[in-house]
This record gives C-alpha cells, structure tokens and sequence, in this order.
C-alpha cells in the first residue's frame, strides 16, 4: 500500500514539473521547434517557431526578440542546405521585425537586441552576396512568337523640306537688305519714268515748236514759238537730269542689296537627306 502512494506521488510531482516547464503554451511549440533543429528537420523548426511566435503575442518583448532569432536562425540553415533564396528573404523580415520589437525602452541595452541587430546585417550582407550570383531574379519570359503577317509596304512619305535656321542678326541683316533693294528699286523706277514720261515728251514738242518757229513769217509768232521751244527744252533737260540722277543713284542701292542678299543666303543654304524606296534624295535649301 505504501508502495502505491509513493509511485503515484511521484508520478504527480513529475506530471506537475512538466507543467511548471511548459505552463505558457509557447514553450511548448520551441521545444519542439529546438528538437526538428537538432533532428535536422529545418522546415518543422520554422513551422514550430511561427506557432510559438504567434502564442507569445503577449509575452515580454525580450522573449519575442528571442524566439524571433531562433526562427531567423532556423531560416538560414534551411537556405544553406538547399531551401531557396525565400528562405534567406525570410531570415531577413524576422531579425528586421525582432529590430522593430527592440525599441522597447527595456531592451536599451538588451544583449539579444545587439545580436539580432548584428545578425541582421549578416543576413543583408548573405542576400546581396545571392543576388550578384543571380539567386532570386526570375528569367525573362520567352517571347511569343509572332506569325509574320504579309502587308503591302507603304511607300516612303515625301522628303520634308529642310528648314533654314536664321538668328535674330542674320534677320536684321536681311531686313536692311531689303530696305536697300526696295529704295533702288523705287530711285530707278522714278527716274526711269522721268525720262520716259517727261524729258522725251517734253523734248518731242520743244523740237515741234523749234520747227513751227522757224517756218513762221510773222516776227511776233516766231518769237512765241521759239520762247515755247525754249522753255519746252529747258524742261526736258531737267526732267532727264533728275530721271538720270534717279537712276544713278539707284542703282548702287539696288546693287549693295541684292549683295549682300547674296552672301547671306551662301551661309543660310542647307542640305537635308531624306530617305526614299529606292535610296536617299538630297535636298538643298537655300535663296537665289
């Protein structure tokens, strides 16, 4: 009877030791996330530590900081024996969440707030390091092939006429090229028709008057007559001096116009190239 009561007491102290060890349910789940580690069992460890993570959603800050790493720590072995570049990626959002959970001002000086810090920047150093070798950066997708569809060819647009690039100087230059080819022009236009519309009518009739005074008999009308042809000479003479004058003077307007028209249209011509069905057309711009 003795020998009953001690097994069964003993069997009670045990059963209450073991409910002292795991009396908050997420030990449960890191001690079986510990034992998948040392069994090599690298994807229940991660599974166990998620669960024991989300049951310790109200433990201290320290310990989720702790189960935190064990879960990163788990993640790197899984990637280092095979487990893909999501694993690693992994390792890195659960020291960066443990990072975020050491703000806490009594983990200040936290020593497993250092190490989830240093070994977050291991974790980062071990993803670029994946990346220059290529891990994690999907191939590009083979293009779909595309069935070649016969079409008549358009012919080719017309060539565009090339434009002459002018500067502010260059038009001014042009404006004052213009204003002396127009004053020659209007200088010998006035005095061209001096000449043809006064000296020679004028001339005409003064040489009439000449003869209709010299074939005159009376004094008195011959006088008359010569003084007309007089004053009609006279007049001509002035007209073709004047219409001359005009003329002489415009020319060398009109002539340092059209110049200097000429020297600025050498430094404004351009060539253009415009492509063709059957080749290039070459195109030149410019004033003549």
């Amino acid at each position: 009877m003795n020998v009953v009561a001690v097994a069964v007491a003993t069997c009670l102290a045990a059963s209450g030791a073991v409910e002292s060890r795991v009396s908050d349910p997420w030990e449960s789940a890191l001690a079986r996330g510990d034992l998948a580690t040392d069994t090599g069992d690298h994807a229940g460890a991660v599974a166990a530590y998620r669960e024991g993570l989300a049951a310790a959603a109200e433990a201290e800050p320290a310990t989720q900081v702790d189960i935190l790493r064990r879960l990163a720590k788990a993640q790197r072995t899984s990637y280092a024996n095979g487990g893909g570049y999501a694993a690693l990626e992994g390792a890195e959002a659960s020291l960066a969440d443990a990072e975020a959970r050491c703000v806490a001002p009594e983990l200040a000086d936290d020593q497993g707030c250092v190490q989830a810090r240093q070994e977050l920047l291991t974790v980062r150093q071990e993803l670029t390091d994946a990346r220059v070798r290529g891990e994690g950066i999907e191939p590009p997708l083979a293009p779909t092939p595309v069935a070649p569809v016969s079409a008549a060819v358009p012919p080719p647009p017309p060539p565009t006429p090339v434009g002459v690039d002018r500067s502010a100087q260059t038009e001014q230059q042009y404006r004052t090229a213009d204003r002396f080819v127009i004053a020659g022009a209007v200088l010998m236009g006035v005095g061209g028709g001096a000449l043809v519309l006064l000296a020679l009518p004028a001339w005409g009739l003064s040489a009439i008057a000449q003869d209709r005074a010299d074939s005159d008999p009376l004094l008195a009308s011959e006088t008359t007559l010569q003084d007309r042809a007089d004053r009609r000479r006279r007049f001509a003479i002035g007209a073709a001096i004047a219409g001359g004058g005009l003329v002489v003077i415009g020319v060398p307007f009109l002539g340092a116009g059209l110049g200097m028209k000429s020297k600025l249209d050498k430094h404004t011509a351009s060539v253009g190239v415009a492509p063709t069905r059957d080749g290039f057309t070459l195109g030149v711009t410019g004033r003549f």
